[in-house]
């Protein structure tokens, strides 16, 4: 959508969502909220896996060791 249209598309949207019923509206916004909560909670658990997994690697610890000695680490992928 071209820069200059996206304000009167909001707009429109807008008016056609303060013009539906209120409850529907109220639960499509809780559904979606609590959509996005599940998919961010899987995201931070995803996360946490993949940095307690890379926290084991030797460039983990090489990374480690070049930031303690002010120098530019040294990755082999291992």
């Amino acid at each position: 959508m071209p820069q200059d249209q996206v304000r009167s598309a909001a707009v429109s949207l807008a008016r056609e969502i303060a013009g539906s019923a209120p409850l529907g509206v109220v639960a499509t916004r809780a559904t979606l909220r609590r959509g996005l909560a599940d998919r961010v909670s899987e995201a931070t658990d995803r996360e946490l896996t993949e940095q307690s997994r890379l926290r084991k690697t030797e460039d983990f610890k090489e990374g480690v060791r070049a930031s303690g000695e002010r120098r530019e680490p040294k990755f082999e992928g291992r």
